[in-house]
């Protein structure tokens, strides 16, 4: 087995380890277990990076109405008026 060091912000570390200590397994085991957990298609492939980026793209591109930040309360108003309006 070979070692690695990696410098990681001391709040992801102390995560880390309590997340490791509730699975009972030292932090290295740990760590292995997410990265081996990872999905095995790498990220360069063109499909995922196009979705990768369309998404980075549309994401917060969409702005509701006022009455419509409550999603659930706006689309129970949208469909009462629809379908209800005497």
């Amino acid at each position: 087995m070979s070692k690695l060091t990696l410098s990681l912000e001391q709040s992801l570390i102390d995560r880390l380890k309590r997340m490791a200590q509730l699975e009972n397994k030292s932090l290295s085991e740990f760590v292995e277990t997410l990265l081996k957990n990872l999905p095995e298609q790498p990220i360069e492939d063109d499909a995922t990076l196009n979705k990768l980026s369309i998404i980075e793209e549309l994401a917060g591109s969409v702005q509701l109405k006022p009455e419509f930040k409550d999603a659930d309360e706006g689309l129970y108003k949208a469909l009462l008026e629809k379908y209800l309006h005497d």
